[in-house]
């Protein structure tokens, strides 16, 4: 829908943001990887499968999106419905 474009956008516009203003990696992965659990389920899934591709990600990036991995924050299921 049209109201789920423009939350992917707006979550997604910040990240953009960091990677042109700053160099540092650490700082560009946390906000990929923050951004990828406030867009949910599918998108936390897409940064698991992001996380075993060293041949497409920087190693910075593989350390936070791990971390996907390892410990997923719950969502609720009134939201998951």
């Amino acid at each position: 829908t049209a109201r789920r474009t423009i939350d992917i956008a707006a979550t997604m516009a910040p990240v953009a943001w960091t990677c042109v203003r700053t160099s540092d990696t650490t700082r560009r992965a946390i906000a990929l990887r923050e951004a990828l659990v406030h867009l949910g389920p599918a998108f936390v899934k897409f940064g698991q499968a992001l996380s075993i591709r060293p041949d497409l990600v920087p190693s910075a990036a593989i350390l936070e999106l791990r971390q996907l991995c390892d410990a997923v924050p719950s969502v609720d299921t009134e939201e998951a419905l």
